[in-house]
């Protein structure tokens, strides 16, 4: 008993033969009516449908490759560092003369305030 491939197998082949014969006949009926004008026309009109095939894939293939290089390389993202705001001395109460307060107190190791700095383009976490 056979497999089903084999089955398969046999039945496109014989699929493909009667469809080769059915275009064969096609063409030999539509040479036998026409004229040798209208043959002309139609041989000239299918060898320039067979010129233009490679010829529009070679434009296709010259496009695609000129957009693959259009394509913007992954870049570094730049680096933006902004100054740190200036800090706004504060009011100072009626009879203190100005300079004398209007520092913020010392922290750490005599810094003035802590700055806190934000990486964009990096992960927090690490």
């Amino acid at each position: 008993m056979k497999s089903n491939n084999e089955k398969a197998g046999r039945l496109g082949a014989l699929a493909v033969i009667a469809l080769l014969a059915g275009v064969v006949t096609g063409v030999w009926v539509v040479c036998d009516r026409l004229d040798d004008q209208a043959l002309a026309v139609l041989a000239g009109s299918i060898c320039g449908v067979a010129a233009a095939i490679p010829t529009s894939l070679l434009i296709l293939a010259v496009q695609r490759r000129q957009t693959e290089e259009r394509r913007p390389q992954p870049q570094q993202t730049p680096m933006v560092v902004m100054p740190p705001q200036m800090i706004q001395p504060q009011m100072l109460q009626p009879g203190y003369s100005p300079g004398v307060y209007d520092f913020p107190p010392l922290t750490r190791g005599g810094r003035y305030g802590d700055r806190s700095f934000d990486v964009v383009g990096e992960d927090l976490e690490s």
